[in-house]
This record gives structure tokens, sequence and C-alpha cells, in this order.
């Protein structure tokens, strides 16, 4: 009984994979999903009634919770009533997880954790997600399991950074995202696509095929790839911007800037005409204080309202952009002025006075900005001691070579010298 009920889920998947998800033969295939989630709940009843081996059971509910997990709580109701079951939908993968935590079946245990915190991903519980699948220090050890795991994993950490930034949490959207993101094969890592331009063999080319997720359980790369781009564009402007304070400063987001420098050295720009171009510009306006232009090209694209709670999330956004206006303008403009006005900066900004004060007292205690808040909090008083110019900059890189020049050229001549020096107590010529 259990063999069958993995054949016929199988052939299920199989047959999804074969259909062009454009038709409507894949919608009526997908509607036969709701019959086959029933066959497999009644198998569970049944294995559990019988009393049969606890592994049986396990991977019947494991099968279950694999149709549910990536479902939003409306659809997990509508099947479950479908099918005759009255369990709260909205804990419904957690009880059903929490059950295949204590499976012996190590592949079944991990799978369950990487569905579970998918799940609550899906749902902007962040926090929850990210400790439990931190706890579980499965990511130390990802590589050694099969790759429909590894898939899984994949799919998991996109669906956690996609809830990060939901969340408004930009730094662990853009950490959540990066390594995918930045390897070039997102098609390939999340199973909805097969790589071309390298050479496989026919078998090769067979077990991806298997591999690849049904058509509507993928995630929107186009999605992905701008939520990952917004966040590090978030990130990355500030971060250049103190890098002419602090030279040392690590690139948090290297494709990112790699698109950012690309850009910079076009000699004409035209207006943009997709998200990479969008955001790009929406960077350069960022990093010269243009925070309402910048603005109205991130909300400009259409792939916002594809998200749940655009209007909220869209709002973030705006937040975001003036924050981070905010604290590159004043980082780029703090060498040359005395002091900056707080009532101003809220002006420009379209921020509170509050706000603008936290924001500038915050850079102050991390060192990226060098000067103190007056009695009222009115002002702050910029110390010019610890800026330098750009001269003053270049200046200093150039009698450093100049130093390194100089002892190098002595170190070949005293070399020179002794050499010279050798020959002629030899009693031979040297040679010129």
């Amino acid at each position: 009984m259990g063999s069958f009920i993995d054949r016929l889920d199988d052939e299920f998947i199989k047959s999804l994979q074969n259909i062009d998800p454009h038709t409507s033969d894949y919608v009526e295939r997908l509607s036969d999903e709701t019959f086959l989630y029933s066959i497999i709940l009644r198998a569970q009843k049944y294995f559990e009634k019988k009393g049969d081996s606890q592994d049986l059971v396990d991977m019947t509910i494991m099968r279950r919770v694999e149709h549910i997990y990536f479902k939003s709580d409306e659809l997990v109701r509508i099947i479950e009533e479908t099918v005759g079951s009255h369990e709260d939908s909205s804990k419904l993968v957690s009880s059903l997880c929490i059950i295949l935590y204590k499976t012996g079946i190590d592949r079944i245990r991990t799978r369950a954790l990487l569905c579970h915190v998918y799940h609550l991903a899906l749902h902007d519980q962040f926090y929850e997600a990210r400790d439990m699948l931190l706890m579980s220090h499965l990511q130390e050890n990802i590589s050694m399991t099969d790759i429909q795991t590894q898939i899984m994993y994949n799919r998991t950490m996109v669906q956690l950074g996609l809830s990060a930034f939901r969340c408004g949490l930009i730094l662990d959207s853009c950490y959540a995202l990066q390594d995918i993101y930045s390897s070039g094969r997102i098609r390939e890592l999340l199973a909805q696509g097969i790589q071309t331009g390298r050479e496989k063999s026919p078998e090769q080319e067979k077990q991806e095929k298997l591999r690849q997720m049904p058509f509507h359980m993928h995630i929107n790369l186009e999605i992905i790839e701008c939520v990952y781009l917004v966040s590090a564009m978030l990130l990355e402007v500030y971060n250049m911007a103190l890098s002419g304070v602090d030279g040392k400063r690590k690139i948090i987001a290297k494709p990112f800037r790699k698109l950012y420098d690309y850009s910079e050295r076009q000699s004409f720009c035209g207006p943009p005409e997709n998200t990479k171009d969008h955001i790009m510009a929406a960077s350069r306006a960022i990093a010269l204080g243009e925070w309402e232009q910048a603005r109205d090209l991130i909300l400009s694209i259409k792939i916002w309202n594809m998200m749940p709670n655009s209007e909220s999330l869209k709002k973030s956004l705006t937040r975001k952009i003036q924050e981070e206006s905010l604290g590159t303008f004043v980082v780029n403009n703090a060498p040359f002025c005395d002091s900056l006005s707080v009532n101003d900066l809220s002006g420009m900004f379209s921020l509170d006075s509050k706000s603008v004060i936290q924001i500038l007292t915050r850079m102050i205690l991390h060192e990226q900005l060098f000067g103190y808040l007056d009695e009222a909090e009115e002002y702050i008083t910029i110390e010019p001691s610890h800026y330098n110019n750009s001269l003053e900059t270049i200046s200093s890189s150039l009698v450093d070579k100049l130093i390194n020049f100089a002892d190098t050229n002595q170190k070949l001549t005293e070399s020179r010298s002794n050499m010279d020096a050798n020959i002629n107590s030899s009693g031979s010529t040297p040679l010129r």
C-alpha cells in the first residue's frame, strides 16, 4: 500500500512536469491534486488504525506535507474541507512537521524541517523560521544530503529572504538571497529550469528534467532579482559613501557593485527599461540625495503588485529610501560643512526631526559621522579634523608611493655596488 501511494504521487508529479503549464491541460491535471491528497490522507489514517510501521506512517505524512507546505492558509483550508478534514489550516503544517521530527528516518526529518521553515517564511514569521533553521545547524551539512533535499533547502533560503524583505529586514534579506543570486544559476538551483551552455550526457539531462519543480510550485525569479537588488542598493550605496571616510570597508553585495560600476562606466544612460535599469538609476539618485526621484523609480517597478500587502510594502520601501538617502547625503557632505541643521535635513528628506536625530546619533555612535549634537538638538557640529579632502588623500597616496619607490631604488643601487665591488676584487672586468 505504501509503495502504491509513492508511485501514484510520483506519477502525478511527472505528468505535471511534462504538460505545458500555459495550457488548460495543466490546470485540468492540477485539479486532480485534491483527489490524490484525499487518497494520501485516507492511507495515513488506515496505516495508523492498522498499527503499521511508524516509518510507513511518517512517509505518508511527508507526502501530505509536500502537497501543502507552499500553499496559503486559504488554499490549505479549501483542500482540507474538500477531503472532509476539519483541522485548523493555519496550524496543520506545523502539527504534521512536529510529528515527523520524531521519526528515525533522517531524510524525512530534514525535509520536514525545511517544509516547516518554508511555510513559516511564507506567512512572514521570519524570526521563528530563521531561529528554527539556525538551531538545526542544517546549513553546515546540507551538501551531504541528496539533490532533492538541496533543492528544497535553496527554495527555503529564497523564501526566507523574501520574508525578511516583506518584514523590512533589508540586511537579512540581502544575506539570505546573496549566495543564490551571485551563483548565476538560479533556475538550476531552484529546479525551475535547465542551465544551457554546458555539455551533459543524455542521462544527466534526464535526471535534471526529473528533478524539475512543477510550474505551480515555482518562485517568481523576477521577484527574487528585484528584492535582492533593491536590498543591496539600500545597503551598498550608503556603504560606498562610507568608503570615503573609511577606505577599508568591505563590499556588502558584490553582484550589485559590479552592476553599479558597469552602469557608471556608460557614457550615455537612457531612460530605464527593465528592473535592473530602474534600480541602477535609483542608486545614482540616492547617491546624490535625491530621494524622491529614487522613490519614483523603485515604486514604478510593476513587480511589487504581485507581492502580498503591496501598499504597506511600498510605504516601507519609501521610508527606507528616505533614511538611506539622508545618511548618504550627510556622509558625502560632512567634510565640506561646519554644521548641519536638523530642521533643514528634516525638510529635505520629509522626515520628522526625531527620526533625523536618531539617524544622526546612530551614525555618530558607529563612527560613521564625526560630530556632536548641540544641547537643543537643532544642529550637528562637524569635526573637520577627522576628514581628509580628496586632494589630501591623493597627496598622501602619492607620498607613500614615492617613499616606496625611493626605498626600492636605494636597495637596487646598494645591490649593484656590492656586485661591482665583488667583481673588481676578483680581478675580472665587469660586463656592461
